[in-house]
């Protein structure tokens, strides 16, 4: 029996395959259909991000993880436009290169294209027909882009965490750059930011801790 999943995948390419569609159009199938939902992610605004402005376009929707760092960029066009693969150049150029996100998607709605930076190349993984997609295809598309929350009451959630952080290094360079951006987004004393919780965390727990330990105590008088 498909997953539901696989059912999205199949209904989003029969959707798409029936019409003549505009990026936005096909685009706003793939929320209809709970393509996103699915992978776990919360909502627009919250870890998807979509940035489009009158004079300059940034991308079409971008998957964050863990912190805010984006995960994933992924490119609508029309259903009807030139070859999906034919915008690979430009999706690592102006879109996944310059946010430094891991993969890059391309779709009509009819076809999805998957690429990765993997040792400083953008290459393609691969790529499917969604009305006809297989249960393998669903399950790629989902170890790809399915949202990876960290369980923070598992040791080993978060030194996987740890790993993938230590593997994939924000070198910051300028103030302006993407790096920068993530380093203080994170770090801005905030209540909402990754920051700001573990101050308020400790904040918290610092009494229970200075009645246990000398050493806590001392450093908290001091």
């Amino acid at each position: 029996m498909p997953t539901k999943f696989h059912q999205i995948l199949r209904a989003i390419g029969k959707e798409c395959e029936s019409k003549s569609l505009t990026e936005a159009e096909v685009e706003k199938i793939f929320q209809q259909r709970d393509f996103f939902a699915e992978l776990g992610y919360d909502g627009f605004g919250k870890d998807i991000l979509a940035q489009r402005g009158k004079f300059r376009k940034r991308y079409d929707v971008a998957l964050t993880g863990f912190g805010g760092r984006v995960h994933a960029v992924i490119e609508f066009r029309k259903a009807r436009s030139e070859p999906l693969r034919s915008f690979a150049s430009e999706l690592h150029e102006k879109y996944v290169k310059p946010h430094l996100a891991l993969f890059g998607v391309l779709t009509n709605g009819v076809d999805l294209v998957f690429y990765a930076r993997t040792n400083g190349e953008f290459t393609e993984q691969f790529g499917f027909t969604l009305s006809e997609a297989t249960e393998d295809d669903a399950q790629k598309t989902e170890n790809w882009l399915r949202k990876r929350k960290v369980q923070f009451e598992l040791l080993e959630s978060l030194l996987d965490r740890l790993r993938f952080n230590l593997a994939q290094q924000l070198l910051i360079s300028d103030t302006q750059s993407e790096p920068a951006r993530i380093f203080f987004q994170m770090f801005q004393l905030r209540r909402e930011s990754a920051f700001g919780r573990l101050v308020i965390a400790l904040k918290e727990l610092l009494p229970k801790t200075i009645e246990a330990s000398r050493f806590a105590r001392g450093s908290y008088e001091f």
